[in-house]
């Protein structure tokens, strides 16, 4: 028979179990909708969304001599775009949320959202892969001149010159690190105080490149040979990109007495489409991704 104190750990085996905290899992931050041109597709209207663009006219001189009767042509053109919905839906069961800790319960809200929230991210990321012009390629370095390229291209093309809109330039992370790398080469051993290296050095590569801001979304997708492609593209209200909605995300539960001895379905809801502007307005980056070494 043992002997000696009876302390708390002898009586580990008995102590209940308190869950004293509860986290989702980190996710990357999803930031292309604060990018785009949101654009509302609201009740009563049709279910399909629509803006005409104007195509420019041409003037030329004139004399006193001149009938002026070469009419030009007003040209409009309809772009339009449906919205969809997306969701997802998890079901509970009543011994499951009795039995849990209250800690964790009110995460699943969050949870799902979360979902819904990274679908319309990934949605407006896939866009980028729609531009025609392209800079950089699969296996290339990511350059400074892959950003200012694509700057240049956006603002002076002579299609429809987006000059003065802001300018995005989004990329995976580790894209990000061979700027940076690019910018700091010159240092080797070397102590730099000041200038645009030393920043680079010290804190990283931040703020904007070639009038473009630097976006970071580590949910770009990373293909099997190690690229990813980003974009740079004419941002904000106007720009390359809109995203349309027709309702703003939105959630049901119900309660089915005959799942396992009740249970209760939550879902999630968004309804949105994504097109693009102008072509000319966004190009596609297409660099290597590799995980740094």
């Amino acid at each position: 028979m043992p002997s000696g104190w009876t302390t708390s750990q002898q009586l580990a085996d008995s102590h209940p179990k308190a869950i004293q905290s509860a986290r989702i899992i980190q996710e990357y931050k999803r930031g292309m909708i604060d990018l785009v041109d949101v654009q509302r597709l609201g009740e009563g209207v049709g279910s399909t969304w629509h803006e005409i663009s104007l195509s420019k006219l041409t003037a030329g001189g004139v004399t006193e001599t001149t009938d002026l009767d070469n009419y030009q042509q007003i040209v409009d053109t309809d772009i339009n775009a449906t919205p969809s919905k997306v969701g997802l839906a998890v079901l509970v069961t009543n011994t499951a949320m009795e039995r849990i800790s209250k800690t964790v319960a009110p995460k699943i809200g969050g949870l799902g959202q979360n979902a819904v929230d990274r679908k319309l991210n990934a949605d407006l990321l896939a866009v980028l892969d729609t531009f025609s012009k392209s800079f950089g390629g699969a296996g290339t370095t990511q350059t400074f001149t892959n950003i200012t390229g694509s700057v240049a291209y956006i603002e002076s093309n002579t299609t429809e010159p987006f000059r003065d809109f802001p300018k995005a330039a989004v990329m995976q992370g580790w894209q990000l690190k061979d700027l940076q790398d690019e910018l700091t080469s010159g240092i080797g051993t070397q102590i730099v105080t000041a200038g645009l290296s030393a920043d680079a050095y010290q804190r990283g590569v931040r703020g904007s490149i070639g009038n473009a801001r630097l976006v970071v979304d580590d949910n770009l997708t990373i293909d099997s040979s190690d690229d990813a492609k980003g974009g740079v593209f004419a941002s904000g209200k106007g720009g390359a990109i809109i995203l349309v909605r027709g309702k703003n995300p939105w959630t049901y539960d119900k309660f089915e007495p005959g799942k396992g001895g009740g249970a209760t379905i939550f879902y999630w809801y968004d309804e949105y489409a994504t097109l693009v502007r102008q072509n000319v307005a966004g190009c596609e980056v297409y660099a290597d991704a590799t995980a740094p070494s």
